[in-house]
């Protein structure tokens, strides 16, 4: 049998158009995958929008008094101002371990009474049958304690369980200011862009803050409203800020509040009051 030799590819043969074509797509496809790679990371490891911190920058023509929940089962109040800022009680241990056994701690509200003492009240949410160790937390949050601190004085007074309310404080929250000029704020997941508006009176209406987030779902606005003095807004998106409608308006920090619970409980309160008036 005769065997036909291949033919000889000298050193100048090109590979047919098609193997060029195929080259070119597969390049271009994983250059695509590169760039969508990079935009997704870029995405998940941007930060949240940046604004002035008033911890490092007091500003003095701020009045009124912050508390909030430190992360810690402590409660701080600062100083509308930016400083000072300090502890002014701290959950009992035997308090958190009851409330433990009954139920997982699901935050701690906090409210302004009109005596002037500060309402701290801890939520559980109560155990239920299910889950790897035969039980889970689940059904409506329940008032577990309650505490009443006088932040002047630093008396601490403990509720009794007979006296407990039966739903979660809500607290104060004003969207419209004695002259008529009303707040709204706008939180859109899908995009993480949140909006806080002013509109006066006469129906004229501003943007105060407009923002976007890092990536879908990862940012939001929970809340936005009047301090009790009318000349800033309290917003929280995961951190307490503070804009003042100015103008141009401006946002600062006042308190991280990453390390609270759920959103929805009233996890920090404004009283018009200027409670420190020393350092901590």
């Amino acid at each position: 049998m005769t065997m036909t030799a291949a033919p000889v590819r000298g050193p100048g043969h090109r590979p047919p158009t098609w193997v060029w074509i195929l080259l070119a797509l597969s390049v271009a496809v994983v250059a695509g995958l590169a760039v969508l790679t990079v935009a997704v990371v870029r995405d998940l490891t941007t930060g949240t929008p940046a604004f002035p911190s008033l911890a490092q920058s007091p500003d003095p023509s701020l009045h009124g008094t912050v508390a909030y929940t430190d992360g810690a089962n402590c409660v701080r109040i600062r100083a509308a101002a930016g400083q000072p800022d300090r502890q002014v009680t701290c959950l009992p241990q035997d308090t958190v371990a009851v409330v433990e056994a009954l139920g997982k701690q699901a935050g701690t509200a906090l409210a302004w009474r009109d005596d002037g003492r500060l309402e701290v009240t801890v939520l559980r949410m109560p155990w239920i049958e299910g889950g790897q160790d035969g039980k889970r937390p689940g059904g409506d949050l329940v008032v577990a304690s309650q505490l009443l601190v006088d932040t002047r004085t630093g008396e601490v007074e403990q509720v009794p369980a007979a006296e407990l309310p039966t739903t979660p404080p809500a607290g104060t929250r004003p969207t419209t200011s004695p002259s008529g000029d009303t707040v709204a704020h706008t939180s859109d997941p899908e995009s993480g862009r949140v909006t806080v508006t002013l509109t006066s009176s006469t129906g004229a209406e501003r943007t105060l803050l407009a923002a976007t987030g890092p990536h879908p779902y990862n940012y939001g606005m929970h809340a936005a409203f009047w301090a009790p003095t009318f000349d800033w807004i309290a917003a929280d998106d995961g951190r307490l800020l503070v804009v003042t409608p100015g103008d141009p308006p401006t946002t600062r920090i006042l308190v991280d509040l990453s390390t609270s619970s759920d959103p929805t409980i009233a996890r920090f309160a404004v009283t018009g009051e200027d409670l420190l008036t020393s350092g901590p």
